[in-house]
């Protein structure tokens, strides 16, 4: 069972903008592999003997994708548009975090 385009952006609220922008590129990656697939005719996937069937999910992702888009949209203006900060900035204080993790 899938959860619905507003759960699912309830769970991504809080995430940082960063985060959003893999969200985004796993979501787009699923939907490109499914195209891909679809064009060849391959349903050969053991993925299509389960529930919700890859057809399912291609269109929620669509919703997902739709939801996380104007959430990304919103949280840019606010952050980097008005916030004055950069996705540069973010990306560096990201690395530096993940760095100090590792020790």
């Amino acid at each position: 069972m899938m959860i619905s385009p507003m759960m699912y952006i309830k769970e991504k609220e809080k995430l940082p903008y960063l985060e959003l922008m893999k969200e985004r590129e796993q979501l787009i990656s699923y939907l490109h592999e499914f195209e891909k697939n679809e064009l060849i005719g391959d349903r050969n996937s053991p993925e299509w003997e389960y529930l919700p069937s890859p057809e399912v999910k291609y269109q929620m992702f669509f919703d997902y994708l739709a939801e996380l888009c104007k959430l990304m949209s919103r949280r840019y203006n606010e952050e980097y548009v008005d916030g004055c900060r950069t996705l540069q900035q973010d990306a560096e204080e990201y690395q530096d975090a993940s760095m100090e993790g590792e020790m």
